[in-house]
């Protein structure tokens, strides 16, 4: 199993740990001060709102799947992305929080 993180992100098929599917990635958000992938905003359907999750933890699979460290339930009731994809500061604490980053 690869523990690398793609370097392109969008379209990739996103699961968790047990390989439940979680969406696909619509979009990439990145630090502004270092450029480095921070969010991806996951679609889990084509009508649902994507949700926020962390790059952190994440790596590619065999099967080019990004797997991240989160199940289905935790990423469903995180924030949802607006449509934009623009993160306020109130929604980057939420997040942080919810997914108990530091």
């Amino acid at each position: 199993m690869s523990t690398s993180i793609p370097t392109t992100f969008i379209d990739h098929e996103v699961v968790d740990n047990a390989g439940n599917k979680l969406g696909k990635v619509s979009d990439v958000l990145s630090d502004n001060a270092t450029l480095q992938p921070h969010w991806l905003v996951v679609q889990s359907g084509v009508l649902e709102h994507g949700h926020f999750v962390p790059v952190q933890g994440s790596f590619a699979n065999e099967a080019d799947q990004i797997v991240v460290p989160y199940d289905k339930d935790v990423v469903a009731h995180a924030v949802k992305a607006h449509r934009d994809h623009v993160l306020t500061p109130d929604d980057e604490r939420q997040l942080s929080e919810h997914y108990g980053l530091n």
